[in-house]
């Protein structure tokens, strides 16, 4: 497993990653995690291939996913 890129939010709260773990439908996925508790907060699945890239909004309320499926998505940071 390899952590393929990473972000955290401005308020420290929220972490989000994406792997590499060489089997296609795990690489598609954006995990979630509380940075207090440690827990894991949701997954957002939607790409068909690796997230290579990921940001989260000055304001927190949105993460953005790049993949290399060559599409681009912007996720609510609450909902999914």
């Amino acid at each position: 497993l390899n952590v393929s890129s990473v972000a955290i939010s401005a308020d420290g709260k929220r972490v989000i990653c994406s792997n590499r773990t060489f089997k296609k439908s795990d690489d598609a996925i954006v995990q979630m995690w509380d940075v207090e508790t440690g827990a894991e907060v949701r997954t957002l699945a939607g790409h068909s291939s690796e997230v290579s890239s990921l940001a989260i909004s000055a304001d927190g309320k949105r993460v953005v996913s790049g993949s290399d499926d060559t599409t681009v998505k912007i996720w609510d940071m609450e909902t999914g």
